[in-house]
């Protein structure tokens, strides 16, 4: 019966070292990251790759600051891919969008009163939709010009842990998202 626990602790924690070895490849030194580390660093932190070595990371976010995160202790990695303007307009215009429908109801009543001038013979739902769309495309080309940030998620391996314990042993495993 021990020698079976044995081989499993064994067997498992090879395969665990070899996957968290391996999943961050791409984690270059000068790649931006956005990762998190449960007592390494308090909530997510973001900084530009340093060093890299199998089981090590070596993270600043500012010139002069290094942290130094070991791979197994990371629950959440993000890479960033530089700045899309697609993204960009297509959340500028939701928000702009947003802001010219509630706009536009709030002026609906005064289109009719000489406030806002040649709306007279503009109908209700017609100026909503005007101001809807006029306030999107704004802020579609705004946030074209701003542009999102991609940042690509990498899957963190499945964590294999193996505990003897007084009848053989104890494997656990964790994953997060």
């Amino acid at each position: 019966m021990r020698i079976r626990a044995l081989t499993l602790m064994l067997t498992s924690s090879l395969i665990a070292a070899g996957d968290a070895a391996a999943q961050f490849d791409e984690v270059l030194p000068g790649a931006r990251v956005r990762l998190r580390a449960p007592g390494v660093v308090a909530s997510r932190y973001v900084g530009t790759v340093l060093d890299r070595r199998a089981d090590t990371l070596f993270v600043s976010h500012a010139p002069g600051s290094r942290v130094v995160v070991a791979t197994r202790a990371i629950t959440s990695l993000e890479i960033d891919r530089g700045r899309s303007r697609a993204a960009g307009a297509k959340v500028g215009a939701i928000w702009g969008g947003g802001i010219g429908l509630i706009s536009g109801l709030m002026t609906m009543e005064m289109r009719n009163t000489g406030t806002v001038q040649d709306a007279d013979s503009i109908g209700a739902a017609s100026w909503v939709t005007l101001m809807t769309t006029s306030y999107g495309l704004v802020g579609a080309g705004i946030g074209a010009i701003i542009g999102r940030r991609h940042w690509e998620r990498f899957d963190v391996a499945p964590r294999v842990s193996v505990l003897p314990s007084r009848r053989g042993a104890l494997l656990a495993l964790s994953w997060t998202h």
